[in-house]
């Protein structure tokens, strides 16, 4: 008798392979991650993909090299953040869980990333100040338009449609 499930082994193989491959091809085909990263209430970064692909060339421009200055300028907020994330896991993951540490351990991962997001809201409104009315409405029916699809797709899906 064979030792080594070859024939097992092989499909489960290209099973993983067509899964990645269909995972790949719908995040590229879907647009995931192009608007991962909204402004909003609850203190997220801008979506600059689609504040960018709203507002035309003259105004884009300008408003994308703020965005790398940002990006390049929280350098130390992120690096602090990955930090934060890091001890979150280190203990969620040790065998004896500690609440107090935890606790205190996502208290820094919350003001490590609210440092981060300040300093791309603080580029974001020196930013739009050089922006004409209508660009800023642009801006901001761009950043409202993902919320009100989300929120279309939920009413289908609970059926408040019918």
């Amino acid at each position: 008798m064979n030792s080594v499930p070859w024939r097992t082994l092989l499909f489960v193989s290209v099973a993983l392979n067509l899964l990645l491959i269909g995972l790949g091809a719908g995040m590229f085909l879907g647009g995931a991650g192009r608007d991962a990263a909204p402004i909003s209430a609850e203190g997220r970064v801008l979506a600059p993909r689609a504040i960018l692909a709203a507002l035309p060339d003259d105004a884009r421009r300008p408003l994308r090299r703020t965005m790398v200055q940002a990006w390049r300028a929280s350098a130390e907020e992120r690096a602090g953040l990955r930090q934060a994330n890091a001890e979150v896991l280190r203990l969620l993951r040790a065998d004896a869980y500690d609440a107090a540490a935890m606790r205190a351990a996502l208290e820094r991962q919350r003001a490590a990333a609210g440092a981060s997001t300040a300093v791309f809201h603080d580029a974001a409104a020196d930013a739009f100040a050089a922006l004409t009315p209508a660009q800023r409405r642009t801006v901001a029916d761009a950043l409202v338009a993902p919320r009100q699809r989300i929120g279309e797709r939920l009413r289908q899906l609970s059926g408040e449609d019918r």
